[in-house]
């Protein structure tokens, strides 16, 4: 008898959504801090950071960032 995949209760993440928090786990294994805005950008390919914020945004309202208290959407947000 074959079971029934559970599926997650979170939404699925965009593939850019998803590079971006593959980043930024792998920068704070490596480094132990989280990137700036513009180190997301530049490792995502944007010219400017003004729509990584939208990006941890949309990661924070499906479920896989918590932002910190407080905290605006900067470094301390990812």
């Amino acid at each position: 008898m074959k079971t029934a995949e559970k599926k997650s209760s979170r939404p699925e993440l965009l593939d850019t959504e998803r590079k971006m928090l593959e980043f930024v786990a792998w920068k704070i294994d490596q480094y132990g801090y989280q990137p700036s805005m513009r180190e997301i950008a530049a490792e995502l390919g944007y010219r400017s950071p003004g729509y990584v914020p939208k990006l941890v945004e949309s990661c924070q309202q499906k479920g896989y960032v918590i932002a910190q208290h407080g905290a605006k959407i900067g470094r301390a947000h990812v």
